[in-house]
């Protein structure tokens, strides 16, 4: 009899180890914010990330850890690379879409996105964006092309 309440405890107590969902275990960014302030909208003046965070024509909410990791995968911020310039100075291009991502800890990580080029917050990473990266954070058809392009 001991030994089956000792299997039955030794069950009870690794079963939710074994059902843990291993994207909680492997989770290091847990929520991201996302604000579009649009590619195509001429300024008079550079937009900084500051104002896009506070006047977005569109700001997305991810709080589902797994969906957040999933963005950040999709990013692939590990194909940044260090940006070159001429001066040794970085020169941050014009930003259209900021993108704040929380770590476990509450400790940010900012991106932003020019119409072609994705960068750190200092602008000394950075990696091409193309059409698909853009079309992801369109919202309304483009009546121009024909459905499915």
């Amino acid at each position: 009899m001991r030994m089956v309440t000792t299997v039955y405890l030794f069950l009870a107590l690794a079963f939710p180890v074994w059902a843990e969902d291993k994207t909680s275990r492997d989770t290091k960014y847990v929520k991201a914010e996302i604000y579009y302030y649009g590619w195509d909208i001429l300024t008079r003046t550079k937009l900084s990330l500051e104002f896009i965070r506070q006047y977005p024509k569109i700001k997305t909410s991810i709080i589902d850890p797994f969906e957040t990791n999933s963005l950040v995968e999709w990013l692939m911020l590990d194909r940044m690379s260090v940006a070159s310039h001429d001066r040794g100075v970085p020169e941050p291009e014009d930003p259209r879409l900021v993108i704040d991502i929380y770590e476990v800890n509450g400790k940010r990580a900012t991106f932003f996105a020019s119409r072609f080029n994705l960068f750190s917050e200092d602008s000394k990473k950075r990696r091409a964006i193309d059409d698909s990266f853009r079309e992801k954070f369109r919202f309304r058809q483009d009546l121009s092309r024909p459905p499915g392009q």
